[in-house]
């Protein structure tokens, strides 16, 4: 059974103001399985976790307007403990510092699917992870 016909492996909001790069995302993400949910800015991303908390959210930081970091931020704020992945175009190291403090895991941009897949696996298992038997 191909796996874009299996049983949903969980909801990711994908919130990144580059279209091509969510449609690119949000098709392999599909395919794998996962729900997806798209966000064009930083304020509607927001809005959609708070209305609607997914398993995960994959976050651009640079968005004009409510940049990834705020996002992060309101989130925290709101008592909203949903995990986090950074996507960024940007390796500055004060990017990657800030996104370091925050404990949020960085993917630069442009991000191979794998990779993401690899970090989206791992950063789920952290926050649910395999109970013994």
């Amino acid at each position: 059974m191909r796996k874009s016909l299996q049983q949903s492996r969980g909801c990711i909001l994908l919130v990144d103001d580059e279209q091509a790069h969510r449609h690119f995302l949000e098709r392999g993400l599909r395919y794998e399985g996962y729900q997806v949910r798209l966000a064009a800015e930083g304020q509607e991303g927001l809005e959609l976790a708070l209305i609607h908390p997914p398993d995960l959210i994959l976050l651009d930081i640079m968005m004009p307007g409510m940049n990834g970091f705020a996002v992060a931020r309101a989130l925290h704020e709101a008592g909203l403990r949903v995990p986090i992945v950074f996507i960024s175009a940007s390796d500055e190291p004060e990017t990657c510092e800030e996104a370091r403090l925050m404990g949020v895991p960085l993917l630069v941009k442009p991000v191979n699917l794998d990779d993401l897949l690899g970090q989206i696996a791992q950063t789920l298992h952290v926050r649910f992870p395999v109970s013994p038997r």
